[in-house]
């Protein structure tokens, strides 16, 4: 299967998890392409100052890697900065929240996969 990127779904977002301002949401997979292993698989763009706010990963683990601009992380708690070619990643109830950094849009590929699948 190819996907085009003028054929993938795109959403705009705000208040995410109680953030602030606007993160669009491309899906580079549709959900149901997904075949229940993951949540979703998508670039998301923050405008300058938007945010994700501070949520948790349970029964499923979140893996975000920085394409371009700059963020500040919360994670479990520590404060980090992180730019291009950064991984996050949150699992096991820890917390997390991201906000682009800079004057430039921030951008990152985000992924939640579900654990214990097929145990």
């Amino acid at each position: 299967m190819i996907i085009q990127d003028k054929d993938m779904q795109r959403e705009i977002r705000t208040e995410c998890f109680g953030g602030q301002g606007k993160v669009e949401f491309k899906f580079l997979i549709p959900p149901e392409k997904l075949k229940g292993e993951a949540k979703m698989f998508n670039v998301l763009t923050f405008e300058p100052g938007a945010s994700l706010g501070l949520h948790d990963h349970t029964d499923n683990f979140e893996l975000y890697y920085i394409l371009e601009g700059t963020a500040h992380v919360d994670d479990n708690g520590t404060p980090v900065d992180v730019g291009p070619g950064d991984l996050i990643y949150t699992a096991d109830g820890a917390k997390h929240s991201i906000t682009a950094t800079g004057d430039k849009p921030m951008k990152m590929i985000a992924t939640v996969i579900f654990e214990n699948k097929g145990e």
